[in-house]
């Protein structure tokens, strides 16, 4: 995921890539002295890729170009009793035939670490990122890195969140926790940011009788390098009522405090919930609580059968890009698809994150949430759904979603979408299908619509089609193959573009 401008493209990444192999260490330093799961695979991906239109010019003004990628890296996988890692590394490198000064180097890391420091008390979890991603949901938006467009930037993102619980006697769960994270991109749209966060939480700890209750505390100061901190302060107390085995129902009360809303503000709260299982493969979970900005809720559907899968969404909240990072919403499109398939049988490898992105091609990594970089506080509504048919050899996948973000706080950035635009509403439609055509090789075929359009003092509009076609094969065992094609047709206020571009990779692990 990249802009063009490769100072901006480093901003941060020796600080995140050094803590992720101190992580790295750390872990392995820790590891007891029975075997267990831990593997280093070093890869190397070589790539070819050919667009009519690299530079997404507007009509008349296309410039076509080869660019070549290698791409090294590494992934480090451990599974210890008190220690688990998950690293991957990329250093991609992008040369351009015709147009060498667009050569390009991109840095691509996503690690995690959870690790039990004192057993059965402390405990730690760390995340750290780098990725390249659209600033815009109104500019060009490259379906890649070989394509150069000033709307794409680096963005690095961290965080640690050391923690302890345990049980006070035989009456309740604690947690108490800190949270540290924070995301750059060198730019004015996501400026440096750090947030650092308490969260406590007790619960009864009797979860046979019909009712529990519980207390949250939650402390949150962010601080910016370009405007003022925001801090919120929040209580609450929780009832809940086990109605029977696959009904939960609650009830809560507390008080919030913040200066995100306009200046200081505080107020009580109230909500309820409820938790329906009425077997093991469907759930329904719900909650609403009435909050210093209006209804906050959300609904969460999901249904497994033999054969399909369905996943539908709808939440109200406050978030930002930090926040969406630190909690890891800000998924893939090939990692939501990935969620709506059923989990492998126990004992068998989880491949579906590799099944959802050969399936969406071109498309896997686009991230469908807020659609654009902010630090600023905003209110988003969000309905999301997907749904998954799946056969002995083909795989036909839906997906929806639409999305209305206006601004919560003041004070920020001028130069993002919702400062400038005003409230903004997104919608995305997709359908993907995938053929096996072999036990190693297989054909996926994918359309996307998107449209982005802002209620400001301008209407201003964005609108994409993107086709993609792709063969995926195994070699070997250590080695893989693609060769895809695609089309992307992007209408709107301010540029439009067409682009075709065909591409071939190799991946070899060792």
């Amino acid at each position: 995921m990249d802009l063009t401008v490769s100072s901006l493209r480093n901003t941060s990444t020796p600080y995140l890539l050094g803590m992720a192999l101190t992580l790295c260490g750390g872990g392995f330093a820790s590891l007891p002295a029975r075997a267990e799961s831990w593997t280093i695979t070093p890869s190397v991906k070589i790539g070819g890729t050919y667009s009519d239109n690299v530079a997404l010019a507007a009509p008349g003004q296309e410039h076509g170009d080869t660019i070549v990628e290698l791409s090294p890296g590494f992934q480090v996988r451990g599974d210890g009793a008190r220690v688990k890692l998950s690293l991957d590394y990329t250093r991609q490198s992008l040369s351009y035939l015709n147009d060498s000064y667009r050569n390009a180097g991109n840095n691509q890391l996503n690690a995690s670490t959870s690790i039990e420091a004192i057993e059965k008390w402390l405990y730690l979890d760390a995340r750290a990122g780098v990725s390249q991603q659209n600033i815009s949901a109104f500019g060009p938006q490259p379906v890649d890195n070989t394509n150069v467009s000033a709307n794409r930037i680096n963005v690095s993102n961290y965080s640690f969140s050391p923690y302890i619980k345990g049980l006070l006697g035989s009456t309740a769960n604690y947690e108490l926790r800190h949270n540290t994270f924070g995301a750059d991109s060198g730019a004015n749209q996501l400026s440096r940011s750090q947030t650092n966060e308490w969260v406590g939480t007790l619960r009864g700890a009797s979860p046979l009788s019909a009712l529990d209750w519980g207390l949250d505390y939650d402390r949150r100061s962010t601080d910016y390098s370009n405007s003022t901190s925001a801090d919120s302060e929040l209580y609450r107390g929780s009832l809940y009522l086990n109605v029977d085995p696959e009904l939960k129902l609650s009830v809560n009360a507390g008080y919030e405090k913040n200066n995100v809303l306009f200046g200081k503000q505080s107020s009580g709260t109230h909500g309820f919930g409820f938790q329906w299982t009425p077997e093991e493969w469907t759930s329904l979970v719900g909650e609403r609580d009435q909050r210093l900005f209006g209804p906050s809720y959300s609904l969460l559907f999901k249904h497994r059968m033999p054969l399909s899968a369905l996943d539908v969404a709808l939440t109200r909240d406050l978030t930002n890009t930090p926040t969406l990072l630190f909690t890891g919403q800000g998924t893939t499109l090939a990692q939501l698809v990935a969620n709506a398939l059923p989990a492998p049988a126990a004992g068998t490898p989880d491949n579906r994150l590799a099944v959802a992105t050969s399936l969406l091609g071109a498309s896997a990594n686009l991230v469908p949430t807020i659609g654009f970089l902010t630090n600023q506080i905003v209110l988003q509504k969000r309905l999301q759904a997907s749904y998954a048919l799946i056969g002995a050899r083909n795989m036909l996948t839906f997906t929806a979603s639409r999305s209305n973000v206006q601004a919560a706080a003041p004070g920020f950035s001028t130069t993002t979408d919702i400062n400038n635009q005003g409230t903004i509403v997104q919608n995305a439609g997709g359908v993907s299908w995938n053929h096996a055509l072999s036990a190693l090789t297989s054909l996926s075929a994918s359309y996307t619509h998107s449209r982005s359009s802002a209620e400001g003092t301008g209407m201003t509009t964005s609108m994409q089609n993107l086709w993609t076609l792709n063969l995926s094969t195994q070699l070997s065992p250590k080695s893989n193959a693609a060769f895809g094609l695609r089309r992307v047709n992007f209408v709107g206020s301010s540029s439009d573009y067409r682009e075709n571009a065909i591409y071939a990779t190799l991946i070899f692990l060792f």
